[in-house]
């Protein structure tokens, strides 16, 4: 049986939760959990991991770019 008939989901439903057209709800990603034998705990863990990667490279992005600017407005204060 495939996933989407086991969460009771078509497969073009499925496929957008997948694209990410649409939003996960708190009862699909528990019916997720029991279907693929995963734990909350885990789940939580690798959320809250690769949410904080993204702000620190959004962090590390924003100070490259403030570098950038300062550098360049240094260069014409002194021209």
């Amino acid at each position: 049986m495939s996933l989407a008939k086991k969460l009771g989901l078509s497969q073009q439903q499925l496929s957008r939760y997948e694209t990410g057209k649409v939003n996960f709800n708190i009862t699909l990603i528990n019916q997720l959990m029991i279907e693929l034998e995963g734990n909350w705990a885990d789940f939580i863990n690798k959320t809250v991991n690769v949410n904080n990667q993204l702000k620190l490279e959004q962090s590390i992005e924003n100070e490259d770019i403030y570098l950038k600017i300062l550098s360049k407005n240094s260069k014409n204060a002194w021209a």
